[in-house]
């Protein structure tokens, strides 16, 4: 994106540069970015809607757990444990699915979040 030019120096370590900028790489690389952007803005609200309905999902079995324990607090058969033990199954796994996507949606911001401030750091190039 550019290119740095020694004007003088050297003793102790020390120079002093001219810093020739490729305002065209510069450009392009910034179209790039907004292109990604727009594409991240995209995955992160579909991702979002996934979360949302997994979190449904987790609310959904969490109910229905729920009410197989009040089922067996009413009638403490092995049928009402087994069933409560297979829908905990059931709870576990969606809390894990919401758990990944909560990641997945984290790891989406933060990438905007970078492009986004790669954005503003090439933007402000003299």
């Amino acid at each position: 994106m550019g290119k740095g030019t020694v004007v003088s120096g050297g003793t102790g370590g020390y120079y002093s540069i001219s810093v020739q900028l490729d305002a065209a790489a510069i450009a392009a690389r910034i179209v790039d970015l907004q292109a990604r952007l727009v594409d991240l803005q995209s995955k992160i609200t579909d991702a979002e809607s996934t979360l949302d309905d997994l979190e449904d999902d987790l609310k959904k079995v969490l109910n229905e757990q729920d009410a197989l324990i009040d089922a067996f607090a009413a009638d403490s058969t092995a049928d009402n444990l087994k069933a409560i033990t297979e829908k905990s199954k059931e709870v576990a796994a969606a809390a894990a699915q919401v758990g990944l996507q909560r990641s997945a949606v984290a790891a989406l911001v933060a990438e905007e979040a970078s492009v986004r401030k790669e954005i503003t750091r090439l933007s402000a190039a003299p």
